[in-house]
């Protein structure tokens, strides 16, 4: 039945899926990624795009706040090791910004869904489905 699946989450798809979002989108998960990624030298050519001084400025207080000033080792891993890349010239600073600024979206949306999830299964057992 329609409920049973509601009624344990781990036989639900979308438990599943949210497990496999939470899981791919770690910061431990991004660490690893990222190095694969960027450790080739092939993400060097810069971006033909111009940014505003204002748009950079926002985006490096953005990520400090995201990777530089938390609790989470993996998050500052992530913070120091794409810095090197940049610093050594592996990477271009625009293709990590943007790295870190998307698995950061990513990571946001993993979280966003499973708190969601957890709403709709209450407002689906409250309408017997």
């Amino acid at each position: 039945s329609k409920s049973s699946v509601f009624a344990n989450p781990r036989r639900s798809p979308n438990c599943k899926y949210s497990e496999s979002l939470s899981r791919l989108f770690s910061p431990a998960a991004i660490y690893k990624k990222g190095i694969e990624l960027f450790k080739s030298g092939n993400f060097k050519r810069r971006s033909k795009e111009l940014i505003s001084f204002s748009g950079k400025m926002s985006a490096v207080l953005k990520i400090l706040n995201l990777y530089l000033f938390t609790d989470n080792k993996y998050k500052r891993k992530i913070f120091y090791k794409m810095f090197e890349f940049g610093r050594k010239k592996t990477a271009s600073w625009d293709n990590i910004v943007l790295f870190l600024l998307s698995m950061a979206g990513f990571e946001r949306y993993s979280e966003k869904y499973r708190k969601d999830i957890i709403v709709f299964r209450e407002l689906l057992k409250k309408n017997n489905y």
